[in-house]
């Protein structure tokens, strides 16, 4: 029986990725898509991802994973590093979206590193950071290690003592497994190809974060989708790369004044 099932197993897996393969063909045929559509369709079907179950589940069947998932949920949160938060929310879980919001000047940039540093130092952590640089981002990450001003790193004004500290601090975070995504005009498929091989490559991923959803590309046609309505779609992909990966993502989002 064993055999037989490992028969039907191989069989199973042969006819996904045959399908895949010919949805792969047909985007890359299909030029009404952009390019980078096809890729993300490529570099799903080559990860070693196990593919979505389609089809309703039945209440037994639910009700029993439901039930295992819970058993086992000791120590599945992802810890933020802020006591508080993970108190109340319980952490960061995987297959889940959250929306970090906050006005423009509210902190959402630093709150968010801070999460992701405290991640990287166990897990791998990916940044698409269309806002800053990976530069800029590493020289905040320099001064709140350091407390040496960011103004003082910019214009190169200082000590010798300070470029010793600033020596000790790169080699304190290097070890840090953090990935910086540095594209200022990056879309959906570009991060979900990313995270698919930086999770491939590591051996998992801890965290996704996206700063921020305003600035993220939408491959939408302008002419018949108002921006609200790619906001939502870029929302929506943005889940479903949290739950085909399950993984957290952290969406920054800047709020009106």
């Amino acid at each position: 029986a064993g055999r037989y099932a490992e028969i039907v197993a191989d069989r199973a897996a042969r006819r996904r990725l045959a399908a895949g393969a010919m949805d792969a063909a047909g985007s890359a045929y299909d030029e009404s898509k952009p390019l980078s559509e096809a890729l993300a369709v490529l570099e799903r079907l080559s990860s070693d991802e196990d593919p979505p179950i389609s089809g309703a589940v039945d209440s037994k069947a639910g009700l029993e994973a439901t039930l295992q998932e819970i058993n086992s949920a000791t120590g599945s949160a992802i810890a933020t590093g802020f006591d508080c938060f993970d108190t109340s929310y319980g952490g960061l879980f995987g297959g889940e979206l959250a929306i970090l919001a906050a006005k423009t000047g509210g902190g959402k940039s630093a709150f968010s590193m801070q999460i992701c540093e405290s991640i990287a130092r166990s897990r791998p952590v990916l940044i698409a950071s269309l806002e800053m640089g990976s530069n800029e981002i590493h020289r905040r990450r320099l001064a709140r290690h350091t407390g040496i001003e960011l103004k003082k790193m910019r214009n190169g004004d200082l000590t010798d003592d300070e470029r010793r500290i600033l020596d000790v601090a790169v080699s304190d975070l290097e070890t840090s497994r953090l990935h910086i995504l540095d594209a200022a005009n990056c879309g959906l498929p570009e991060i979900a190809r990313e995270s698919r091989r930086l999770k491939h490559r590591e051996g998992g991923l801890g965290l996704i974060a996206v700063d921020y959803l305003q600035l993220l590309r939408s491959d939408a046609d302008d002419s018949k989708s108002n921006r609200e309505r790619q906001v939502a779609g870029l929302t929506r992909g943005l889940k479903c790369l949290a739950r085909d990966l399950k993984v957290p993502v952290l969406c920054l989002c800047q709020l009106n004044r």
